[in-house]
C-alpha cells in the first residue's frame, strides 16, 4: 500500500491511497519452495529413468504427471497444496469433534481470568490469560504459547463524512502517521483495527435518574418507536512480543510488571495519535478484565448488553460463550451466525480518505472489519519487494513481447513498488497489511442474504474469498482481542 494525495476543487489536498494486488511471487516464477520441490521431484521421476532407456509415455508416470500438474497451479497466492491442506484440517476438526463445543454449566467458574478461543486441529480452546494492571484497572491479554502481550482500547470516531474536505485531510494524514509510527515503536509485533457496526438495544446505555419530566417523555416516545439501534465503535489493539522486550522489561521489574509498563508506554503513543487521527480524547479507553469479557460476550449474544453494569462490564459468574458449531463457510456462536471474509483484492486505482465508509456505515447490517499491521524486518520486507518488482517486470516484459499496450496499472505499481524499495533503506521496516469482514446475522438464512448484498455493494472496489474451512479463523479475528493476522 502507498500513500499519495489528491487535489480537491477546493485547493485541499486529500490524501490517498494505492494498494498492491496479492502477490504471487515467489523463488522460481509464480512457485513457492514447495511446489518447486514437489514439481521438480515430479520431473526428475519421469525424466531419470530415460537415461536408461525407459519410456516417457508409461503407465509408471501418470502419478508423477499428477503431481506435477497440482504443484504449477496457484489460485489466489495459494497453491493447490496449501489449499487442500486447509480443507483437509477442517475435515479432521470436524471427524475428531473439534468443530463444536458446549459448555458445561458445572465448569463456568473456572474460565475466569480467561478467554477461551476457538483452536486448532486438535485444540478445541485455547486459553488466553487476562492480566490486571495498576493502570486504573486495565488489563492485558497473555498469550503464553506465542509469548504476546495485547493491550486493548476502544473508541468512538468522529463523524467523517460531513466534516470539511480540510478536516478529512488532517484525519486521513493522522491515521496514516499512527499506522507509520506505530509499527516502528521497539517489541511491536502487530497493530489490530476493528470498525464495528452492531445492534444493540435501545437506548444503548442505561437513563440517568436526574432527567426532567420533558426529556422521560421525550425517551418513553421513542421507545414505542425503536426497539434497537446502530452502534459505531473502533477498537485498537497493540500488541507486544516478550522475547524482543525482555531486558527492557527486566529494568522494570520484570514478568507482567515490566510488560504492563512497556504496554502502558506504548498505548500512551497511540493514544496520542489517535487522537490526531478523529478519536476522541475522552471517549478511549484502556479495556479492563469486565469489559473486554462484555465486548466479547455481546458479540455472539446481542440481548447480553442487559447483563454488564455500567461500564460495559461483565459480572465474572456469566460465561463468555456456551457453545459454537464450526462449519465450512460459517460459524455458529451462541445466537448468531457469523461469516468471515478475506480481503484479496484491494482496489487498483487511488483511492481518498474515508473509502471504506459504505462498508462499515450500514443502516440494517451487523459488519465489522478488521484490519492488522504486522512490521516486517528489514531483510524479509527487501526480499518480498524484491520479488514484487520480478513478477511485475516479467508481466510488462510479455507484454512488450506480445506486442501489447503497456498496462497503466502494472507501470504505477512498479514505480511504487521500486520507491519502496527507497524508503526501505532510511526506514528499515516494512508492513504486511491484511483485512478482513464479518458478518454477523440472526440465521443463516439473513447471514447469506447479507453476504451477497455486501458483495453486491463493494463489487468494483473490494473483492472478498470465502475462507472456506478457516471460519473458526474468521471468528478469532472478528473477536474484539487484536489476535488477527496472526
Amino acid at each position: 500500500m502507498a500513500t499519495t494525495d489528491q487535489t480537491q476543487r477546493d485547493g485541499t489536498t486529500m490524501p490517498s491511497s494505492t494498494f498492491s494486488p496479492v502477490s504471487n511471487a515467489g523463488v522460481l516464477m509464480n512457485w513457492a519452495p514447495h511446489q518447486v520441490l514437489l514439481g521438480g521431484l515430479a520431473l526428475a521421476w519421469m525424466i531419470l529413468p530415460l537415461t536408461v532407456g525407459a519410456d516417457l509415455l508409461s503407465v509408471r508416470n501418470i502419478p508423477a504427471v499428477i503431481v506435477l500438474l497440482v504443484s504449477l497451479v496457484t489460485i489466489h497466492g495459494r497453491s493447490l497444496w496449501q489449499l487442500a491442506a486447509i480443507h483437509l484440517g477442517f475435515a479432521a476438526r470436524k471427524a475428531t469433534g473439534q468443530t463444536r463445543w458446549t459448555m458445561s454449566p458445572m465448569a463456568r467458574d473456572t474460565t475466569v481470568g480467561y478467554l477461551d478461543l476457538p483452536g486448532s486441529t486438535g485444540k478445541r480452546l485455547k486459553p488466553i490469560e487476562l492480566v490486571d494492571t495498576k493502570f486504573g484497572g486495565a488489563a492485558w491479554l497473555w498469550d503464553t504459547t506465542s509469548g504476546e502481550a495485547t493491550a486493548i482500547l476502544r473508541c468512538n470516531a468522529k463523524p467523517f463524512t460531513f466534516r470539511s474536505a480540510r478536516e478529512q485531510a488532517e484525519r486521513g494524514t493522522g491515521w496514516s502517521d499512527l499506522m507509520r509510527q506505530a509499527v516502528e515503536l521497539p517489541g511491536v509485533t502487530r497493530i489490530t483495527t476493528q470498525a464495528r457496526c452492531l445492534r444493540v438495544p435501545y437506548p444503548p446505555d442505561k437513563p440517568a435518574r436526574s432527567e426532567s419530566w420533558s426529556a422521560r417523555q421525550l425517551r418513553d416516545m421513542e421507545d414505542r418507536d425503536m426497539q434497537d439501534t446502530m452502534m459505531h465503535d473502533m477498537i485498537l489493539t497493540v500488541t507486544v512480543r516478550q522475547a524482543d522486550v525482555e531486558a527492557d522489561a527486566r529494568r522494570r521489574g520484570g514478568g507482567a510488571v515490566g510488560l504492563g509498563q512497556i504496554l502502558k508506554d506504548r498505548v500512551v503513543s497511540l493514544v496520542t495519535l489517535a487522537v490526531k487521527a478523529g478519536a476522541a480524547w475522552d471517549d478511549i479507553t484502556w479495556l479492563n478484565c469486565g469489559q473486554i469479557r462484555g465486548l466479547c460476550k455481546t458479540l455472539s449474544s446481542p440481548d447480553a448488553w442487559t447483563l454488564l453494569g455500567k461500564h460495559f462490564e461483565l459480572p465474572d459468574h456469566v460465561p463468555l460463550s456456551t457453545s459454537y458449531m464450526e462449519y465450512s463457510d460459517r460459524i455458529e456462536a451462541d445466537a448468531v451466525c457469523a461469516r468471515t471474509l478475506w480481503i484479496d483484492q484491494w482496489p487498483a486505482d487511488p483511492v481518498t480518505a474515508g473509502f471504506l465508509q459504505r462498508l462499515v456505515i450500514r443502516p440494517d447490517m451487523q459488519v465489522i472489519l478488521t484490519q492488522t499491521w504486522r512490521p516486517k524486518g528489514e531483510h524479509q520486507a527487501r526480499k518480498a519487494l524484491d520479488n514484487r518488482v520480478a513478477e511485475l517486470e516479467r508481466i510488462k516484459s510479455r507484454n512488450e513481447s506480445m506486442g501489447r499496450n503497456a498496462d497503466m496499472r502494472v507501470e504505477r505499481e512498479l514505480e511504487e513498488t521500486r520507491s519502496r524499495l527507497k524508503e526501505l533503506a532510511d526506514r528499515h521496516v516494512e508492513v504486511d497489511y491484511q483485512g478482513f469482514v464479518t458478518i454477523i446475522s440472526n440465521d443463516r438464512q439473513a447471514l447469506d442474504r447479507d453476504t451477497r448484498r455486501l458483495r453486491t455493494d463493494m463489487g468494483g472496489t473490494l473483492h472478498f474469498d470465502s475462507m472456506r474451512g478457516q471460519q473458526w479463523a474468521g471468528w478469532v479475528a472478528a473477536l474484539p482481542l487484536g489476535q488477527a493476522g496472526r
